[in-house]
């Protein structure tokens, strides 16, 4: 998992998960450019959990490294993204998924299995940040599969 999405995911688990609309609010552009430039200068000396930085500024830096990443978390081809809906059940799709999702390399599949943990995280607080299975399915899904 690259460390400053591990240290993003951290800041909005301590801040984040009782916000409303932790992932769909914007932070100020202004904001998340000031706050990726102190992180890619140091990401040691960037205190994440400080309440000078607005939550929604930290939860958009980390939609950006996510999409920003040289390859998608789960790169799948055209070809394979058409045999996957054209299968009639499931059941089936689960498993070409699973088989697939196994055969991402072991960084990726880190950093995927690090997200959907984060997601479930952000899930399970729904009843204050709003932020049901299916809105975070429509800010992540093209995220994760661009």
């Amino acid at each position: 998992v690259p460390p400053v999405l591990e240290a993003l995911f951290k800041a909005i688990e301590a801040n984040g998960l009782q916000v409303e609309g932790i992932y769909r609010i914007s932070g100020r552009v202004t904001e998340v450019q000031e706050l990726r430039a102190r992180v890619e200068q140091s990401l040691a000396s960037t205190d994440l959990l400080s309440p000078d930085w607005d939550i929604h500024a930290i939860a958009g830096l980390a939609k950006t490294y996510l999409r920003e990443l040289p390859e998608a978390v789960c790169p799948f081809t055209v070809k394979e993204r058409a045999e996957y809906a054209a299968q009639p059940d499931d059941d089936t799709r689960l498993l070409l998924l699973q088989n697939r999702v196994q055969s991402l390399p072991p960084a990726h599949q880190d950093t995927l299995r690090r997200l959907l943990d984060h997601i479930a995280l952000v899930a399970q607080h729904a009843s204050t940040n709003k932020m049901v299975v299916y809105n975070l399915s429509r800010i992540f899904g093209p995220i994760l599969f661009s």
